[in-house]
């Protein structure tokens, strides 16, 4: 990669490098494996398609970090990248902006997202699985596997506790 400097601002040119088959060529050449060549194990991977119109909020990567989850705006929607591959695995257009986000499973197959609309959304894997209404505007949340509580906290000095097993506050 290629990185130069103006006005004290670095500039990294990204498409500098050699590409996949060069790598391959130059490790035949020194009759050595690729991952042991310094310079292919130094280069930069570029997810597709990591990009929104205006910007992006949250970013979350699963237990597994297999996964990475990112919000933006305008229009609202959440996608799902997958880092090994480094492509798109899921988009999904929300109806409002993403507060906060928590991944409850090791992998994407179930994410709760708290909206700026007062609402939780919980997904699935084959998209939005139930929403609920919270009493006041939230802020914060946090989710503790161990009593499956999901806990949101607001404009106000209360918590809310939703519990994922009985379905209730």
């Amino acid at each position: 990669m290629k990185v130069s400097t103006l006005n004290g601002v670095k500039i990294y040119d990204l498409s500098a490098g050699k590409s996949l088959p060069e790598y391959m060529q130059e490790a035949r050449k020194q009759k050595v494996k690729l991952k042991q060549l310094q310079e292919y194990q130094n280069r930069i991977d570029l997810i597709q398609d990591l990009d929104f119109p205006t910007s992006s909020q949250r970013l979350r990567v699963t237990n597994d970090q297999n996964y990475l989850i990112a919000s933006g705006v305008y229009p609202a929607r959440v996608k799902i990248f997958d880092t090994r591959e480094l492509t798109m695995k899921v988009e999904r257009g929300i109806e409002a902006n993403v507060v906060q986000m928590q991944v409850l499973s090791d992998d994407y197959s179930k994410i709760a997202l708290l909206l700026d609309d007062r609402n939780i959304e919980l997904h699935a894997q084959y998209g939005r699985h139930f929403k609920v209404r919270v009493p006041r505007f939230g802020r914060d949340m946090c989710y503790n596997p161990f009593s499956a509580d999901l806990i949101t906290v607001g404009a106000s000095n209360e918590i809310y506790r939703l519990n994922l097993e009985m379905g209730r506050f």
